[in-house]
């Protein structure tokens, strides 16, 4: 017999999202110094011109996949303590030998098996949907698994033992594999022959927890280095998506989650991804299936729909809209607008953004991905933007692009997203990424200047976090009309935000002729913004809030201003004084 040998890196399916735009502190002394972070912060995404230079770069068109699809696919389960196969022995007697440095983990073994099984009865390897969900079920949480596929044909006379011999003395490891863990299985069908090796880069493993009563599972683990935020997301029922409680006495780079399924779901995808210091995208770290019961087997079923073939860009374009506003509608929520001008963008950069995935290109991938985030050519103030694009091989069907991405926790985020209004869709031209490829970027926009409901939020979640510390509720502080009036003014752009704090600081302390403490944070989100640890410590607390948002000249998003104002702390000067408070601003998932 004699092996064909394919190997298959990972292509994530993508879920990116933004952290904030930052904030500045407020001093009186330092305004120059403020002026020029003003201008640093305004831009962090590419400019125009760049991402038109970009897109102007040649692509290669990248080769098609051969793979098959099935509707159902059970997953066979295999007690933890069975020994490794031969063919994974005799894998590592020259894996030694070559210095590869390799791990062996049953659960990839498990993955091995799943893919080589269906291999062997199908004649290719499973789509990424299907892929996917035999990388969940053997309980391998990394989303960057690739394959490497050895196959033939020979009579059901030959032995097992006969057809390894043979292949280990032409076994090479590829030094793609050096420092990874792996699991190698070998599968036969009538005469055909699949012997399948599964790699992942050893990262800490996200352990997800059974469910308990009432469907909340925990989900732990350890970040990367650097790490500066972990977000957790789990679906919920057909179209639902939301977020996962943060345990916050778990300090970074460990973490913990808590995540509740929705009451009828027997399983759920939770999704898990990071932020790194200096970086501005999340990427996805963790991918698993949340269970009600650990122990009932794990079927894969697509739901049967009609199909929607497509043969250009133009009408993936079209079907993708329909489809997602279709979601939408059936989740109650309000539709997405196609943003045209901004959709041309996605489409000359999709291509290029596809590329880099394919060649493990970050910076390029985080260029386009910042730039399309942008929203350059969006119409209207953008709050927030969110990204996410997926490639799906061997279809031309439009539906199993969109059954394979609202599948993904950050499908849902980025698309069925509860304040997104506008959404911009780049499609690769056909033949140009080996597949189904597309770049969606959806946007939420500032649609009011009355944000007295924002600084409701603001105010509960304060409320909420000192419950936490089983501290008493904040009480409103009275006579901060002022504080109202210059975030007018902020949002009019007629006065600097930090000019506003001080002022307002000043009437405040006036007025109540006692001394004050004040904070301004720029945001892209009210629910995760950092409060100041003063507002955290024992006691009774009185606080002002005011919220508004504001447009820098030149920047692509606008951004909420948060104000809060405090009466100093005990034992503060005899005389009315007034203190602005450097501080954190929050992030945006």
């Amino acid at each position: 017999m004699s092996l064909r040998t394919r190997s298959v890196a990972a292509l994530l399916v993508t879920g990116f999202a933004l952290s904030s735009l930052g904030c500045v502190e407020s001093t009186q002394q330092a305004k120059s110094a403020r002026a020029k972070r003003a201008k640093a912060a305004v831009n962090p995404f590419p400019s125009r011109d760049s991402l038109s230079k970009l897109a102007e770069v040649p692509v290669a068109a990248a080769p098609a996949r051969t793979v098959a699809s099935a509707t159902e696919w059970n997953v066979e389960i295999v007690p933890s303590d069975v020994a490794a196969p031969v063919v994974e022995t005799r894998f590592a007697q020259v894996a030694a030998k070559s210095g590869s440095d390799l791990t062996y983990v049953k659960e990839l073994r498990c993955v091995a098996r799943e893919l080589g099984r269906f291999q062997a009865e199908h004649g290719a390897a499973p789509d990424e949907r299907l892929k996917r969900f035999m990388v969940a079920a053997c309980g391998v949480t990394n989303p960057a698994v690739g394959t490497m596929a050895q196959e033939g044909d020979a009579p059901p006379q030959i032995t097992d033992e006969q057809l390894l011999v043979e292949w280990q003395k032409k076994l090479t490891i590829p030094a793609q594999l050096k420092g990874s863990a792996v699991g190698v299985w070998m599968s036969r069908k009538n005469k055909k022959v699949v012997i399948m090796t599964a790699f992942a880069k050893p990262q800490a493993d996200v352990v997800v927890s059974e469910a308990d009563a009432a469907g909340q599972v925990t989900v732990r683990g350890v970040a990367p280095a650097n790490t500066e935020m972990v977000l957790g997301l789990v679906n919920q029922g057909e179209h639902g998506v939301s977020r996962c409680e943060v345990d916050p006495a778990t300090p970074l780079p460990l973490f913990a989650l808590r995540c509740t399924m929705a009451q009828a779901d027997k399983t759920a995808w939770v999704e898990v991804a990071v932020r790194a210091q200096g970086r501005l995208l999340l990427r996805s770290y963790g991918l698993a299936l949340a269970r009600r019961d650990v122990t009932a087997p794990l079927q894969f079923t697509a739901t049967p729909r009609a199909p929607k073939p497509v043969t250009t860009s133009a009408d993936l374009r079209v079907a993708l809209l329909e489809g997602v506003n279709q979601a939408r509608t059936a989740g109650k929520l309000a539709p997405l607008v196609l943003a045209p001008t901004q959709t041309s963008t996605n489409e000359r950069l999709a291509p290029h953004f596809f590329e880099a995935s394919f060649k493990g290109d970050q910076q390029t991938g985080d260029t386009v991905g910042l730039g399309l985030m942008a929203g350059w050519d969006v119409e209207g103030t953008i709050r927030s933007g969110n990204l996410f694009s997926a490639l799906l091989s061997g279809t031309s069907d439009a539906n199993q692009w969109l059954d394979y991405a609202l599948e993904m926790p950050m499908g849902r985020f980025t698309m069925l997203e509860t304040g997104a209004r506008q959404v911009a869709i780049g499609v690769a031209p056909p033949g140009s990424v080996g597949g189904l490829g597309a770049v969606v970027t959806t946007y939420d926009l500032f649609l009011s200047n009355d944000h007295r409901a924002d600084a409701t939020r603001v105010f509960a979640q304060l409320t909420k976090a000192r419950a936490r510390r089983g501290l008493p509720q904040p009480v409103a502080m009275k006579a901060v009309k002022e504080l109202a009036a210059q975030a007018q003014l902020v949002n009019a752009g007629k006065r600097d935000a930090e000019d506003a704090l001080d002022a307002a600081l000043v009437a405040v302390r006036d007025s109540s002729r006692q001394s004050v403490r004040g904070w301004v944070l720029t945001t892209n989100d009210l629910d995760t913004i950092e409060l100041p640890v003063e507002m955290l410590a024992a006691g009774p607390l009185e606080v002002g809030v005011e919220v508004t948002h504001h447009k820098a000249e030149g920047a692509a998003w606008g951004s909420y201003v948060v104000f809060l104002v405090m009466p100093a702390a005990a034992g503060a000067a005899p005389s009315p004084q007034i203190q602005a408070i450097a501080t954190h601003g929050a992030t945006r998932y």
